[in-house]
């Protein structure tokens, strides 16, 4: 009898186990929502009626009509699609997907823009501290340095930086700048962490979106892979 229930126990957890990985949201559909959400504006040179096209797309997708949009979207890439605009292909898809689908999920929207909030401020102060220690070895006489103001408190669609001034400092400013920047670096680094976990526990409910956004991205890409190959 003994030797059944630590049977039966060993197959419960095994069965536990086997469902949870099952349910859990793949790291790749999870990385293109955060990519997705954090990508806020289109290229630069479409011009207006490019937009308005792509406009179309995501409203199409809004509305369910995946092969309408699927359609649009191939018409759309034949005709902008060339050597010099072929690179703007992922942020054209990843766009399409925070606008036309993304969007539609409000709290995992906010989830995946505060992700993208504290991802973007961590860079900006690591590529500050960067350009400190550069700076630093390069001229240690006292030298203007750009300084980023993060922006203090996070709402959906917030810039991470509020604003950029510049500053003269001395080689101990600098020091002292940089272990300032450090350790705001490992804040904004515990605080990321904290909203990537937000995160992924929001989609684990929202199975069903991080499957749409998977399809969708994979014929979008598709599409535009194809055409750009015979790009010569």
């Amino acid at each position: 009898m003994r030797t059944m229930k630590m049977l039966m126990a060993a197959l419960a957890a095994a069965w536990i186990a086997a469902s949870a990985t099952a349910w859990a949201v793949d790291p790749v559909d999870r990385a293109t929502v955060v990519a997705s959400a954090e990508t806020t504006t289109l290229p630069p040179g479409l011009t207006t009626v490019q937009r308005t096209q792509l406009d179309a797309i995501a409203t199409m997708l809004r509305a369910g009509d995946t092969r309408g949009a699927m359609d649009r979207w191939a018409a759309f890439s034949a005709g902008y699609f060339t050597a010099a605009t072929k690179a703007n292909s992922v942020s054209l898809e990843r766009w399409l997907i925070r606008q036309g689908v993304i969007e539609q999920y409000p709290a995992v929207a906010v989830a995946a823009d505060r992700v993208r909030f504290h991802n973007e401020q961590r860079r900006e102060v690591a590529a500050e501290v960067r350009a400190l220690r550069e700076a630093r070895s390069a001229n240690p006489t006292p030298h203007p340095v750009a300084h980023a103001v993060l922006t203090a408190t996070f709402t959906k669609g917030a810039p991470a930086v509020a604003s950029r001034v510049t500053r003269t400092l001395t080689v101990a400013q600098m020091d002292a700048a940089i272990d300032q920047l450090d350790k705001q670096q490992q804040a904004l680094g515990d605080v990321g962490q904290t909203a990537q976990i937000d995160l992924q526990n929001l989609l684990e409910r929202h199975t069903q979106l991080v499957q749409i956004v998977s399809n969708i991205a994979k014929r979008l890409h598709d599409t535009a892979s194809g055409i750009i190959s015979n790009i010569r």
